[in-house]
């Protein structure tokens, strides 16, 4: 049994602080005296327990959807997501899964009705939880989105950014499962479009527009050589209007799913 709990404690704060260096892989670590302070003014800090070890976390801040100044803060209010942590013996257990259905929950008494994170476009694990398990969404990819160094490797840094728009009914269903979720042969039956970068020519990644006419487009996930690749194409369909609504595996291949659709149909109450 695990239970997941809010840490406010400096001690049990401190452990979180030693958690995420013994985790190789995050983005951001925190310093305990900041994760502190984060704790104790405002910042949502959750730690999964079995028994008394910590095996999972997940650190958030309150932040606002847009920087326009004319918005009211209080209306304008979201949930970000900085890292999420999960011990290597427990990634098969849901953990993940369950630490942002309490962020859920919390947002939800507070009146916050969007959350938010990055993830690597390349993590199809990630992709399935973000996408599928939970219900977001992304038209955003942002190349670099924590700089360049001479130490990363092209496009290692590129993130998309999840939006989860948590009051919404279609998040609802697919947190209780109440409506079927599809399948690849039902996104193919419906016109849907298999895009495989690994296929593509040279001529066809410079003219990617043209092969974006279809309602829904099936972009293949291909391995960590595919990086570029997977950058321009997902690029390319943000920009023509495309939004990943889904992520379905078949067999051993993985593919995001993306909808010409307008976001607001998502994030309008």
């Amino acid at each position: 049994m695990f239970e997941i709990r809010t840490l406010t404690n400096p001690n049990e704060l401190q452990d979180v602080a030693a958690f995420q260096a013994s985790q190789p892989g995050l983005d951001i670590q925190f310093e305990p005296t900041a994760l502190i302070a984060l704790a104790q003014n405002g910042g949502l800090v959750l730690g999964a327990y079995q028994g008394a070890q910590l095996v999972g976390m997940s650190i958030s801040i309150l932040g606002t959807e847009t920087r326009d100044p004319n918005r009211p803060a209080m209306a304008n209010l979201k949930l970000a997501t900085i890292t999420v942590g999960i011990h290597p013996d427990h990634h098969h257990r849901d953990l993940a899964y369950r630490l942002f259905v309490r962020q859920r929950e919390i947002a939800i008494q507070q009146g916050v009705r969007l959350i938010t994170w990055t993830e690597d476009p390349m993590d199809s694990q990630f992709a399935h939880l973000s996408l599928r398990q939970l219900g977001a969404i992304t038209d955003r990819y942002i190349p670099n989105y924590y700089g360049t160094n001479g130490f990363s490797e092209p496009g290692q840094w590129d993130r998309l950014i999840m939006e989860w728009w948590i009051t919404r009914p279609r998040v609802e269903e697919r947190l209780t499962g109440s409506r079927g979720q599809l399948a690849l042969q039902h996104y193919l039956d419906a016109n849907g479009v298999i895009l495989s970068p690994a296929a593509l020519s040279d001529a066809e990644m410079v003219q990617i527009e043209s092969l974006l006419s279809s309602t829904t487009v099936l972009l293949e996930m291909p391995g960590q050589d595919g990086r570029a690749r997977v950058r321009t194409l997902l690029l390319s369909a943000f920009a023509a209007g495309y939004v990943a609504t889904d992520f379905v595996q078949d067999q051993a291949r993985n593919y995001y799913v993306l909808s010409r659709v307008p976001t607001s149909v998502f994030s309008s109450n």
